[in-house]
This record gives C-alpha cells, structure tokens and sequence, in this order.
C-alpha cells in the first residue's frame, strides 16, 4: 500500500485495488481497499484516507452466475 499511496502522491489519483485481509480472529476474507491522499489548500498531502470493504458476497454471487451458466 505504501508504493501505491507514493505513487499516487504525484499523480493525485486514488487506488482501488482488491486485497486479501486477515480479520482479528486470523480468517481472512477478500476485501476492496480505496484509497488517496488528502491535501491542503496548496495541494501538499497531508496524510491518506482508505475504506476497506468485504466482497465475499459478491464474489460467491459472481461464482454462482458462472456455475448456473
């Protein structure tokens, strides 16, 4: 993640990428990361935000149309 956010850093672009995580009770799960830099006024970045979210669903969703085909 951190090459992506330096990349980005130059670009101004934000990343979408899929991921695999690994949850507190050490299950991992597949997830979708967005994420950019935030900046100021002056376009320096400040730090980066980034949401994390679970596509299990969809990804079974997506096996199952396969499957029935």
């Amino acid at each position: 993640l951190t090459s992506l956010m330096s990349m980005q850093s130059e670009r101004g672009l934000i990343t979408r990428e899929n991921v695999s995580f690994r949850k507190k009770a050490g299950t991992t799960f597949p997830g979708e990361i967005f994420a950019g830099y935030y900046r100021d006024a002056a376009g320096t970045p400040l730090g980066y935000i980034g949401i994390i979210r679970d596509i299990s669903e969809e990804l079974t969703g997506e096996e199952a149309r396969r499957q029935s085909q």
